[in-house]
């Protein structure tokens, strides 16, 4: 007969105690009402991570908007010795949806041809017009443009010596937005007026000009 009390009775309680508690905690994570959380959640994600699969790319992702620009240099008096041309160049923006994100693609101005630097072109002519087609959706056109003389001396141009930067914005509007057919055609005139010579100057003049961008 042993003196002293017998632990295993009291072990065999703790054991059964814990197995009762892993029994209540398994049934509360498996029970019905859990287990439909846990579909509930598992729907959220993966709609939230995969919904984009099933989206189409919108009207602007295959559009071929044309876009037309006229260029016309107004000199009013052609006896302008240091008039070389218009120096010019600009960028044309597009944006389109192809299901998962916006795509913005970039065009030269004048050519038409996808790039991320439009190229200088200088123009002496008088009436300048270039046809240009592209895909998406007009975002917005950007023309940087300067005078060039043939001594290079510095012209003013809208007042100042430096590159003039004209912008229009398109798809800036919430009926732009929703409605995205109607920039798909755009056409812009660009004008340039030469201020006319001093004659009775007795010196060599530098051109002085404006220049306008005008789209609808």
């Amino acid at each position: 007969m042993k003196d002293y009390d017998d632990p295993e009775p009291e072990e065999k309680e703790e054991v059964n105690e814990t197995l009762e508690l892993a029994k209540s905690v398994l049934n509360f994570f498996f029970s019905k009402k859990v287990l439909q959380g846990y579909a509930l959640i598992l729907v959220a994600y993966f709609s939230w991570k995969y919904t984009d699969i099933l989206k189409v790319p919108d009207e602007c992702y295959k559009a071929k908007p044309k876009f037309n620009m006229t260029i016309s240099i107004n000199n009013p008096n052609i006896r302008w010795e240091e008039f070389k041309g218009l120096e010019i160049r600009g960028i044309v923006k597009t944006t389109a949806g192809d299901g998962k994100k916006e795509i913005v693609r970039s065009y030269d101005l004048l050519t038409g041809k996808p790039t991320e630097k439009a190229a200088k072109y200088l123009l002496n002519g008088f009436v300048n017009s270039y046809d240009t087609k592209m895909k998406g959706c007009v975002k917005s056109v950007t023309l940087l443009a300067k005078i060039k003389t043939l001594s290079g001396s510095k012209a003013l141009l809208n007042d100042s010596t430096r590159e003039v930067r004209l912008k229009e914005k398109f798809l800036s509007t919430q009926e732009e937005k929703e409605n995205p057919r109607k920039t798909r055609s755009k056409k812009c005139t660009v004008e340039l007026t030469v201020n006319p010579i001093d004659p009775m100057a007795q010196t060599s003049q530098v051109p002085t000009g404006n220049i306008k961008m005008n789209c609808s």
